[in-house]
């Protein structure tokens, strides 16, 4: 649906620039500093519209592949963090399992004791 929208709009555009061109045919000069050009006035807003449009697809366009960049660079450094995470995440849970496994052993050892001197008393 969203193709159809866009060649309906692009059919409109080119019927309105159409209608347009048709209007504008009178012959029209341009003062330059050093010289004068005259040319038909479509021709002249064409050539206008057209550097505008190209002015402004190369700013675009170098925003947007600097912000690609960027986005890059952002996505590295998420993997990096994100793997120094895993990393220290396995490290800690190793550290607290050794340190669980040492108390249980104290607390085996220490209910073996008392079940000893338990036995000692009877």
């Amino acid at each position: 649906m969203k193709k159809q929208w866009r060649t309906i709009i692009a059919l409109f555009i080119v019927i309105i620039i159409a209608i347009f061109s048709v209007l504008n045919v009178k012959e029209v000069s341009i003062n330059f500093w050093f010289t004068q050009i005259k040319m038909p006035m479509i021709l002249i807003l064409l050539l206008s519209i057209f550097a505008g449009a190209l002015l402004i697809g190369l700013l675009t366009t170098s925003a947007t592949l600097k912000l690609k960049k960027e986005n890059t660079d952002l996505n590295q450094q998420v993997a990096e963090w994100s793997k120094n995470f895993d990393k220290t995440l396995a490290d800690e849970t190793e550290k607290m399992k050794t340190k669980h496994r040492k108390e249980v052993q104290l607390l085996q050892n220490e209910i073996k004791t008392l079940n000893a001197e338990n036995k000692n008393h009877k």
